[in-house]
């Protein structure tokens, strides 16, 4: 009830003595509305692109960006296309004319399906479908290119006398140290994907005539870790590797599941590095892809943790303290929005704030989500949703996403049956830290209601 009605029973009432006034009673809290932060820059690439889902594949770090999509070589040669985009003296990101492309590729390659980009390093998946092992390629920023990039020596491979086809399934790097997992995540038909019982990540070093390898992290065999390596991230002194219990198997292959799911860890010192911590999900959670994707910075994990036999996901966070990583929470959207099995495909760690992106998310009779979570003491809240102010593909909004300081860049891929075409990213600056508020519910615009006693409220 509201504007001071009251409700009467029905028939005639005796007389009795005056009641006192009924007290007012707060009215019900309007929901919160998450604030939108509008794009700094619309990114798009500076000439007609090849791959059909261009702006899939993005990362930045310090003034260059680069995007990019995957795309199958249909042809002995050069192939692939990435755009870079550099921060000019103005405070404006200007396109490099021409896009950089990879040599020595061979006919059904799956060039550029993964990016890891820190510092000046840029790393570039080349996936071989031959059997061969696949390779990483790896450039460096050149003023003498036309590209703006050149080779930092010879591809990334395993070590001589191994065969890793999925070699370069998960890249990471924090422009010292390169990181290559080889679990088998590859799409390839009806395929069935290889399953190795013990998977490694191998781990490369610059030296004087390019990266050199330092051997590999593994964990224990008898752990059944089918998976480590799921997901990579790094930080300057950490590898986050994941270790999900099963991944989605191919179209005509069962599932298969390793040992329990973990997070593992590793810190580096002096050029060695130590398994730091294995993170296990939090009690009760029997999520097969827990650690499916991974995200962080110098204090904070985000976990993925996918069904994998049914569509969906939760976001677990775990904050660095004194005892080591301890559960920190949950992500969740506010009330107005719900969660689609897409939730967390795209995760990023800034230090004091977590972006997710999930694709499938419906709000507002709208598709896709890309928003802002911060910790204030009531737990993770989402604070803010990253909206473009130009069309995106319905079902690509929040796929890729990475974070260098307060910029957020968030893939916007081609899609010629939407009509957006060439592709390319959207970048976002947050608020300083400290600015990012949690979003204060609104009071009605009725102070109070007035309820009579013995009336139910």
């Amino acid at each position: 009830m509201a504007g001071g009605v009251h409700a009467h029973g029905q028939g005639s009432m005796a007389a009795s003595a005056p009641q006192a006034p009924a007290p007012a009673v707060p009215a019900p809290a309007v929901a919160a509305a998450v604030p939108a932060i509008a794009e700094t820059a619309v990114l798009i690439a500076p000439s007609p692109t090849t791959s059909v889902t261009f702006g899939m594949v993005n990362a930045m770090s310090g003034d260059r960006i680069v995007v990019t999509g995957p795309e199958v070589v249909r042809g002995p040669g050069i192939a692939g296309q990435v755009a870079t985009f550099t921060l000019s003296d103005m405070g404006t990101w200007q396109p490099i004319p021409e896009m950089l492309a990879l040599t020595g590729c061979r006919a059904d390659d799956l060039i550029m399906g993964r990016v890891a980009f820190a510092g000046t390093v840029l790393c570039l998946s080349h996936e071989r479908r031959d059997g061969s092992s696949s390779i990483v390629d790896v450039f460096e920023p050149s003023s003498s290119e036309r590209s703006g990039w050149v080779a930092s020596g010879p591809a990334l491979g395993a070590p001589e006398g191994s065969v890793e086809p999925a070699f370069g399934s998960a890249i990471a790097t924090n422009g010292r140290f390169i990181a290559v997992s080889c679990v088998d995540q590859r799409v390839l038909g009806e395929q069935s994907r290889i399953v190795n019982p013990s998977p490694k990540v191998y781990m490369f070093k610059a030296g004087p005539s390019g990266w050199a390898g330092l051997g590999f992290l593994q964990r224990d065999a008898s752990k059944d870790p089918k998976f480590f390596g799921a997901s990579l991230a790094m930080t300057p002194s950490r590898v986050v590797v994941g270790c999900p219990k099963a991944i989605q198997p191919a179209p005509k292959q069962p599932l298969v599941q390793g040992g329990d799911p973990v997070v593992c860890v590793w810190s580096e010192s002096g050029g060695s590095w130590a398994l730091e911590a294995e993170i296990a999900p939090p009690p009760g959670v029997a999520n097969l892809g827990f650690g499916q994707i991974v995200a962080a910075s110098d204090s904070l994990i985000a976990v993925r943790a996918g069904l994998v036999t049914t569509p969906g996901a939760d976001v677990f966070v775990y904050r660095k303290s004194e005892s080591g990583w301890t559960f920190d929470g949950s992500l969740a959207f506010s009330a107005d929005a719900v969660k689609g099995p897409g939730f967390g495909s795209a995760i990023a760690a800034g230090d004091d704030f977590i972006v997710l992106g999930d694709s499938s998310a419906e709000h507002a009779g709208r598709r896709g989500l890309v928003s802002v979570f911060i910790r204030p003491d009531s737990g993770w809240t989402e604070c803010a949703r990253l909206t473009p102010s130009v069309k995106t593909s319905s079902a690509r909004w929040g796929v890729s996403i990475k974070v260098d300081g307060r910029r957020v860049l968030v893939g916007h891929p081609a899609n010629e049956r939407e009509g957006i075409a060439p592709g390319g990213s959207i970048l976002f600056t947050l608020p300083p830290a400290g600015e990012l508020k949690v979003p204060v519910a609104a009071a009605s615009s009725a102070a109070a209601i007035d309820v009579p006693l013995g009336s139910k409220k």
